[in-house]
């Protein structure tokens, strides 16, 4: 009985005080943005970018919250056998620019110790959208985006960095 009522105290605290409203990790957070972005997932498609572990965990948590549509690319050539192990689309790397065309969410983890996704690839692939506006994720150390992209209107670039404010924002409220 005791047990039960910690239980239910637990949920009551959860669903009636501000304590779960905020994501406090860094795929919490991106999924978070996703949302906010671009609302429901389902109608998005995202392009994941190399094969590094904290972009798995963040394509992971955008699946949770709805996402559907998916794509795999990279410089590696693992990538393809990892798209079909994943379930999700692949797309050749030399492709990029085709890619971020149709992806809402961008999600780069590739490691190369490159900018690969530089400003004017991104402003390309927004006329393309007709200024649909994307979400880039950018968690490679060191970054795979140039960061000149947040000069562009409607591309939303959150690096490594930014995603861990929020974070820690979340869990310090």
């Amino acid at each position: 009985a005791i047990l039960q009522a910690a239980y239910g105290v637990a949920k009551r605290v959860r669903s009636e005080t501000d304590i779960a409203r905020r994501p406090v990790s860094i795929a919490s957070v991106a999924a978070q943005l996703a949302q906010d972005l671009h609302g429901d997932l389902a109608d998005c498609s995202a392009l994941v970018i190399g094969l590094g572990d904290i972009g798995a965990l963040i394509h992971e948590q955008l699946r949770v919250a709805g996402l559907r549509r998916s794509t795999l690319t990279g410089p590696s050539a693992r990538t393809e056998a990892a798209a079909r192990r994943s379930g999700m689309h692949f797309a050749a790397f030399d492709r990029l620019a085709e890619s971020l065309v149709s992806a809402d969410i961008v999600v780069s983890a590739s490691g190369t110790g490159q900018q690969i996704v530089d400003r004017k690839l991104v402003d390309a692939a927004l006329k393309a959208r007709r200024r649909k506006p994307i979400l880039l994720l950018d968690v490679a150390m060191p970054a795979d985006m140039e960061r000149e992209i947040e000069r562009l209107d409607d591309a939303f670039l959150y690096a490594f960095d930014d995603l861990e404010r929020v974070a820690l924002e979340g869990r310090s409220r």
